[in-house]
């Protein structure tokens, strides 16, 4: 796990919280991958499967939110400058309270050609991200890399819903 910069999240942490009937919009994510079927997610772009090579007008973009999408805009940018890509995917994900997302291996076309990465916008130190053998607490307003091609998984020991804003970056040098 790789603290890679900050970002600031108290608009779309606000935002989202005032406006939480937003991840009741689409529900593919969860209903495809067994292990996700304890959050809910907020679509920002979507590549599907499998499209190789990635091209970016293969991108499904999404307008759940026009205001959301400009607030996530900000925080996929800053990350855009650090990493020299571009994003292929972009979500907003809820998981619930004292919930988990179970031991996992991303796998896919995308994932496999893409580095992943997450901003959490709301957390607490009762969340615990697990990559293999490590736990990691991931500390709000920083964007970390994610080693999303090892076995990982997620517990929400808390009554509070944990939400991330996740992204898959392209980069044609890696």
């Amino acid at each position: 796990m790789f603290e890679i910069c900050y970002c600031e999240t108290k608009q779309i942490h606000s935002y989202l919280e005032n406006n939480d009937c937003l991840f009741d919009k689409w529900n593919f994510r969860q209903k495809a991958y067994s292990e996700q079927s304890n959050t809910k997610t907020i679509p920002i772009a979507w590549l599907d499967e499998p499209i190789h090579p990635i091209k970016k007008d293969s991108i499904q973009f999404f307008n759940i939110d026009e205001h959301l999408n400009v607030l996530a805009n900000d925080c996929l940018q800053n990350l855009l400058i650090v990493t020299h890509g571009y994003f292929v995917r972009a979500m907003i994900v809820k998981l619930l309270p004292n919930s988990e997302v179970s031991p996992h291996v991303d796998s896919g076309i995308v994932l496999e050609k893409t580095r992943r990465f997450h901003l959490p916008i709301k957390t607490n130190s009762n969340v615990k991200f697990y990559s293999e053998e490590n736990e990691f607490y991931l500390k709000q307003n920083f964007w970390y890399e994610l080693q999303n091609k090892k076995q990982h998984s997620v517990k929400n020991n808390s009554d509070e819903d944990r939400i991330h804003l996740i992204c898959d970056i392209y980069n044609t040098k890696i």
